[in-house]
């Protein structure tokens, strides 16, 4: 059977650990390694978390400890949109004996192997520039870069920008203009990708205890979500970007140019997107625009079916 190789790029918080669970649940995708990154929680948090879900999902893969600041240094600014540790505070301990590996190491000997590779990032594209900037001769073996990031219509930071954009628009700019094969997923396809506590009402009840820490943690990311916009569940963000590698038929998408604003004006971290080319510019990226909810709920819900056992 042929598979997807990738790596992961994550700043684990809620969204960034459900999908982790859905690409390692794909028979067709090989998670060869994970980096993390500062974003959605501390470095520090965001490291701990991705090794509890590693541990859940006992997947044993070479994993590096990313980058604690954007390129331009200035601290993110976390939020708390996933919690005081970036899974909603749900776990009573985490695992601290995990080893990584170097994070620029770890790229250039996947790199270096015969076959493409694609990356999934749902975080600050801080790693990711970093890469291509040291190993620019490795620019033709990465496949495709699937981001979750960027707003089109709707921002969730600004009125027009999204926050893995805005954490980092030099390195997203980085990304863009780097020539390497791009599936975007915006915000609005994302905030179509919806879960509620009702599709997982049942699912909750079969989980074994061991792992009902995992279903947890997503009821706190929903009520959250209720608390604050409109939707009548949580967005399942990052895990668009994985279903986009796998089944892409779910989804309609357009083809565009889209550079970053890095500038220090009020727009800083929008995504600018040329969608009539009047730029007369080729395209850079694939952009996600409409998702079929109930076939990708089908498949974020049969990748918990793992837990149901110890």
């Amino acid at each position: 059977m042929f598979k997807t190789k990738v790596i992961m790029d994550v700043d684990t918080g809620i969204d960034d650990a459900l999908a982790i669970i859905l690409a390692d649940s794909f028979d067709t995708i090989e998670i060869c390694g994970i980096s993390t990154v500062v974003g959605n929680t501390s470095l520090d948090n965001a490291t701990e978390n991705t090794a509890f879900i590693l541990e859940h999902l006992k997947l044993d893969v070479p994993f590096a400890k990313g980058s604690a600041l954007p390129l331009n240094g200035i601290k993110v600014d976390e939020g708390t949109a996933h919690g005081s540790d970036g899974l909603g505070g749900v776990l009573s301990t985490k695992p601290t004996k995990r080893e990584y590996v170097d994070l620029f190491e770890m790229y250039e000997n996947i790199l270096r192997q015969n076959e493409k590779i694609s990356i999934i990032a749902t975080g600050p594209l801080t790693n990711i520039a970093k890469i291509l900037l040291a190993y620019p001769r490795f620019k033709d073996k990465i496949e495709k870069i699937s981001i979750m990031g960027g707003a089109i219509h709707m921002g969730n930071r600004t009125a027009t920008t999204e926050f893995n954009i805005i954490a980092d628009p030099e390195a997203a700019q980085i990304v863009f203009a780097s020539g390497v094969p791009i599936v975007l997923a915006p915000l609005d396809v994302t905030y179509q990708s919806f879960i509620t506590k009702k599709d997982i009402q049942a699912l909750r009840e079969s989980i074994h205890p061991d792992h009902r820490s995992l279903i947890e943690m997503l009821y706190v990311y929903i009520d959250g979500y209720q608390q604050r916009t409109f939707l009548e569940g949580s967005p399942l963000h990052d895990s668009v970007a994985v279903a986009a590698l796998v089944h892409p038929e779910i989804f309609t998408t357009r083809e565009a140019y889209v550079e970053v604003d890095y500038s220090e004006s009020y727009t800083r971290g929008t995504t600018l997107v040329d969608g009539l080319n009047n730029l007369k510019l080729n395209s850079n990226a694939t952009i996600l625009e409409t998702i079929d909810r109930e076939a990708f709920l089908r498949m974020t819900l049969r990748s918990f079916e793992r837990f149901k056992h110890a």
